[in-house]
């Protein structure tokens, strides 16, 4: 039979034995229950907070597929964020999809998928080829509001609408937030 062992500190062997008397002589089977039934509400917690399974896809779709992966990380949405933007210029038009997820660590994943032309990607018949791709940055945090419409983190920008829908998600619209135990 597999074993654990724990370690008990000397203040609380008192209460170590209060549960072995509950156990009925049986504190393994009584830690076991607890456990088990500790994982049941942990889960159930985890569940209600709408953290699911999430694929990402990472890498260059267009003009040649090029290093595509998927990435899954259990999180939930927390922002989104559509971008269309054009100029005169066919190559001056972007069109991108922004994500900010939380995981269920507490991390912040962003997330991007665009899609432009590059004035100097051209076919044979003088047509500008679409280049898209996805890109995944992690971090602990999430960044001040910038003052600019776009922040660059680590290569991946972001907007700055994102960012603020992604505060308001989290509920530091005004900055620090003192949580009052009222």
């Amino acid at each position: 039979m597999p074993t654990k062992q724990i370690y008990v500190k000397k203040e609380d062997l008192v209460l170590c034995e209060k549960a072995e008397k509950y156990g009925n002589d049986n504190l393994s089977k009584f830690v076991i229950e607890t456990l088990r039934e500790y994982v049941k509400q942990q889960q159930k917690k985890v569940d209600s907070e709408g953290f699911s399974l999430i694929d990402l896809e990472v890498g260059q779709f267009l003009p040649e597929p090029e290093n595509i992966s998927i990435k899954r990380i259990q999180g939930k949405q927390i922002a989104y964020h559509e971008i269309h933007e054009g100029g005169a210029a066919p190559w001056d038009r972007i069109e991108a999809k922004e994500n900010i997820f939380l995981t269920k660590k507490g991390n912040y994943v962003f997330w991007s998928r665009s899609c432009f032309l590059d004035e100097d990607q051209v076919d044979e018949n003088g047509e500008y080829i679409p280049q898209e791709s996805a890109q995944l940055v992690v971090l602990d945090h999430l960044p001040d509001i910038p003052e600019e419409n776009v922040v660059e983190i680590e290569e991946l920008r972001i907007s700055r609408e994102l960012l603020a829908k992604a505060h308001e998600a989290v509920g530091d619209r005004f900055g620090d937030i003192e949580e009052l135990d009222v």
